[in-house]
Parts: structure tokens; C-alpha cells; sequence
């Protein structure tokens, strides 16, 4: 197979499963490091203050070019973690992932920049598709996925097409398995009924000369 396949499904579809990218060591590692989310709260955005978080985004990356990605050029941004248990269960629609946090100190916004808000302390604002079609998701596994415990789903091609009538898909994903996907593709995910948590470590990687505009994680690579 060619080494360029992968990344030309990710292209194509929006979307790919790459298992076993972390051990299960190294992930319950970085579990520990990671809080209990705040009552009330799905997760916490603040992950980037997290040095093993950090490493590990390094790691993924550089564990996606190996097997074939083209994401050598890609730095990681910004990382943010989900839980679904029985205390925190919820069902999310389908929906792009078009706000990101940024870095920038001034008031003015650049123009693929819009609608700003402010979420746990930090600025936030909606990304241009044209920006967004340059960076990929990376969404860690850390549980065993199936049909009862809110697996995503999402609408192949729907990152390049508004118009997309491919059928939807149920992402099943093992323990330390990645889900890659385009943030402009369409996904959703149901509740949690499984009995047993549902957590995702979500980074998210774009082109370096977005550095100045978005949250880089403060690690180099």
C-alpha cells in the first residue's frame, strides 16, 4: 500500500480510525495528570497546562506521519477532554467544530475570525471553513468505544459538501485508538448508556502560521 493512502482517505471521506497509536499505559499515565471535570461541566478546555497532554500531542503526530499521514507540517493547537458517565450525559446534534480558542491580545479580529465569546477564562472565537479546511482533529480513544456507550458519528464527505448524501457512519473505536477527522465534517453523538464512562482526549493541529492567531500548546515539536 502506498504510503500516501492514508492521508488520501482522510481526504476524501473526512475522517479515518488509526488503533492502537497510544499503549494503555502511557494513556491511564496521562490520565492521571488529568482533573475531574467541574460539576455540571461535559469536560474542560484547559488541557494545555497539562505537560503530559502536551508530549502526547507531540507523540500522536508524529505517530500518524509514520504511519503515512501528511501531517508533518501540522502543529497542535489547542486539546480538550469529554466525558460521558452516568453524571454527565448529553446528546450533541450534528454540528461542525468551528470555534477555536485564541491567542491574540488585541480587540481587532482577522477576517476568517468572527462572533467572539469567552469560555472558561479564555477567548474564543468562530474559524472560517477555508482555515478549518487546513486543520484535522485527533480524538484519542480512552475507553473501548461501541454502539451503547455514544460512539461518534459523522456524514462522510460532508467536509467538502454541503450537499453530502452519504449515510452516516458509527465510529467504533478500541482503548488508545485515534478517530481523525476534519473539523468541518458533520458529527453527532447520542447519550451514554453503557453503564461505563465514555472519555476522549480531543487535539486539534493546523498549519504554524496560525500561531499567532490561535491557542499553540506550549511544546515544541
Amino acid at each position: 500500500m502506498s504510503l500516501l493512502m492514508p492521508s488520501l482517505q482522510l481526504h476524501d471521506a473526512g475522517y479515518s480510525i488509526e488503533e492502537d497509536m497510544v499503549s494503555d499505559r502511557d494513556l491511564d499515565l496521562v490520565l492521571q495528570d488529568i482533573p475531574e471535570p467541574l460539576a455540571g461541566h461535559a469536560g474542560t478546555r484547559l488541557l494545555d497546562r497539562i505537560d503530559s497532554v502536551n508530549r502526547l500531542a507531540v507523540a500522536i503526530r508524529e505517530n500518524l506521519v509514520v504511519r503515512g499521514y501528511s501531517f508533518g507540517h501540522l502543529r497542535p493547537y489547542w486539546t480538550n477532554y469529554f466525558i460521558k458517565n452516568a453524571e454527565r450525559n448529553w446528546i450533541v446534534p450534528m454540528h461542525r467544530d468551528d470555534r477555536a480558542p485564541i491567542a491574540m491580545t488585541t480587540d481587532a479580529l482577522p477576517d476568517f475570525l468572527s462572533d467572539e465569546s469567552v469560555k472558561e477564562g479564555r477567548r474564543y472565537a468562530k474559524v472560517s471553513r477555508t482555515v478549518l479546511a487546513e486543520c484535522w482533529s485527533v480524538r484519542l480513544s480512552c475507553d473501548a468505544s461501541d454502539a451503547r456507550n455514544a460512539p461518534l458519528k459523522v456524514q462522510p464527505g460532508s467536509h467538502r459538501d454541503d450537499h453530502s448524501t452519504h449515510p452516516v457512519t458509527e465510529c467504533i473505536v478500541g482503548k488508545g485508538g485515534c478517530l481523525i477527522l476534519s473539523p468541518n465534517i458533520l458529527h453527532s453523538s447520542g447519550k451514554n448508556v453503557s453503564g461505563c464512562p465514555g472519555r476522549i482526549i480531543h487535539f486539534t493541529y493546523g498549519p504554524a502560521q496560525y500561531a499567532e492567531f490561535f491557542q499553540f500548546i506550549p511544546t515544541q515539536g
